[in-house]
């Protein structure tokens, strides 16, 4: 019933911010619980959605991802009920549901596909089955990579560079020299007058397409840089395209956009390390190992590496911490680090903390209290004796802190005492609710608040939700306890926090995880 509860009166709190920033990806997480719980239920709030504005495209792919994971069949049921209301903005939700039918029912992907009516997204649909069964049925993908090429004539001018784009990519394995004819005849829509930004991000696109057989995505990130500044933005992706394929020519051209637009300004250099770090890490710490004299900027590149590859890889994640300059922030890093590998090598987690602890001895507070947690809840079932130092070495940084901590990071300190300790992790979860019911405080706007006060309410709410998450995953119950406290004049906050609530109580873990970093909070 609580669970019910929650994600009705998200929804009902969704509808009084439709114009603030963070709605969207609210409303989509939401869309992805209520799937969870209840599909069918989530199917009928989707088509029951008014407009067919942007939200709905979105809320379609977002249901469609969530149903290809469960039920294949409903999934399918409600991509063809998309095609029989004949939704304009629905090619996420279709390609989604082609692509995961593609492998074990291709006929039944294929009759989807074909019943879409836009030429555009029947592209989409087809190029996503052909991916999908390149391997496979590599006859029925050329097959059907020719309908979807037939399909770009009726394709309106203004997308169609796109769709040329798309089928391009498709042929670069097979037929280099078809590819380059539908390039270059993207690239010559993209240089229609659509206005200097989307000139920019059309022959971006058509660069990076490139990158995999030609050398026009040099050439073509020229003619981008002469557009005008914060090009990189867009070039990003150019960059990252050429890396997949020849990490020197990507880095040579990542350091002629940041000459052009910065004259080797490292801030440029750290924007396009930002830039790649999610789709070329590994070229983005070879960037960023070029930067020098700017300590301050490369450490801050630096740390987002450690942060993107902690989770992900934790011996990549400790080469970028060691080359952090600032000894603070490296002692950061490698306790970040140091937390990530407690689930996988405790051996190296502790050898990590122990090096950190050296470096900076009260340097790195969030970061160490973090790190000696992670150890302490991951020994404390093999052996609770070896435990207990790390735990109360975090119980320790915690009682000198003037007990100002954020509240998630006090219940991960709660999690490593619970097996050792009942009656201290339950005292400590109980702080973790105080400290959650003062950032409720601090969150509420006044009338007489200026920009600067504006901006730290904003933070403390970013704070309260991360705050009810983590109790979350301990206990869903006291975290509904916290959700409810927030008044309704935060109704966004509140919604966030209901709608993570409810994920816990679901069971849907990675619908409440946070990507938010330690070191930029």
């Amino acid at each position: 019933m609580h669970l019910h509860d929650l994600l009705g009166e998200a929804s009902q709190l969704l509808q009084q911010v439709t114009d603030a920033e963070g709605y969207e990806r609210l409303l989509l997480q939401l869309v992805r619980v209520m799937t969870a719980v209840n599909p069918v239920a989530a199917i009928k709030y989707v088509q029951d959605w008014g407009p067919w504005d942007r939200p709905l495209e979105l809320l379609c792919a977002a249901l469609a991802e969530e149903l290809v994971r469960s039920d294949l069949d409903l999934a399918e049921k409600f991509a063809w009920s998309l095609i029989d209301r004949q939704h304009h903005l629905r090619q996420g939700a279709l390609t989604t549901t082609a692509a995961a039918l593609a492998e074990s029912a291709p006929d039944r992907a294929i009759a989807l596909a074909r019943a879409v009516f836009a030429p555009k997204d029947r592209i989409a649909a087809f190029i996503a089955i052909e991916r999908a069964i390149a391997v496979s049925q590599p006859r029925l993908a050329r097959l059907l990579l020719a309908d979807a090429e037939a399909l770009l004539p009726q394709v309106e001018l203004t997308e169609r560079w796109e769709a040329l784009i798309a089928v391009a990519e498709r042929h670069v394995d097979s037929d280099v020299a078809r590819a380059a004819a539908l390039l270059s005849e993207a690239e010559r829509l993209a240089w229609a007058d659509w206005g200097r930004r989307s000139t920019v991000d059309a022959l971006s696109r058509v660069a990076a397409a490139f990158a995999a057989f030609d050398d026009r995505a040099e050439s073509l990130t020229a003619s981008v840089l002469d557009l005008g500044a914060n090009a990189h933005q867009s070039l990003g992706q150019v960059v990252a395209a050429l890396a997949r394929v020849d990490v020197l020519r990507a880095e040579r051209l990542a350091y002629v956009i940041a000459d052009r637009e910065g004259r080797r300004d490292p801030g440029t250099v750290v924007a396009l390390v930002s830039e790649l770090t999610p789709t070329a890490p590994d070229l983005a710490l070879r960037l960023v190992q070029g930067i020098s004299n700017v300590d301050l900027e490369r450490d801050a590149a630096l740390g987002d590496l450690v942060t993107f590859w902690a989770p992900r890889d934790q011996n990549r994640a400790e080469r970028a911490a060691h080359l952090v300059a600032d000894e603070a922030d490296r002692a950061a890093a490698l306790f970040e680090v140091a937390a990530a590998f407690a689930s996988v090598d405790l051996a190296r987690a502790r050898h990590l903390a122990a090096e950190a602890g050296k470096l900076s001895p009260e340097g790195a507070e969030p970061e160490e209290l973090l790190a000696n947690a992670a150890i302490a809840a991951s020994l404390a079932a093999a052996d609770s004796e070896a435990a207990m130092p790390y735990a109360k070495r975090g119980l320790h940084l915690y009682q000198n802190s003037n007990r100002t901590l954020r509240p998630d990071l006090v219940t991960a300190l709660a999690q490593s005492f619970l097996p050792l300790d009942p009656d201290r992790g339950d005292e400590l979860l109980n702080d973790a609710e105080s400290f959650t019911q003062a950032l409720i405080s601090h969150s509420e706007a006044r009338e007489d608040d200026g920009e600067m006060v504006t901006r730290l309410r904003s933070i403390h709410q970013s704070e309260l939700v991360e705050g009810i998450r983590a109790l979350a995953m301990v206990s869903p119950e006291r975290a509904e306890t916290c959700a409810r406290r927030i008044p309704e004049s935060l109704p966004l906050t509140r919604a966030r926090a209901f709608v993570t609530v409810a994920a816990a109580y679901a069971g849907q873990t990675r619908l409440c995880t946070s990507g938010s970093s330690l070191r930029h909070r």
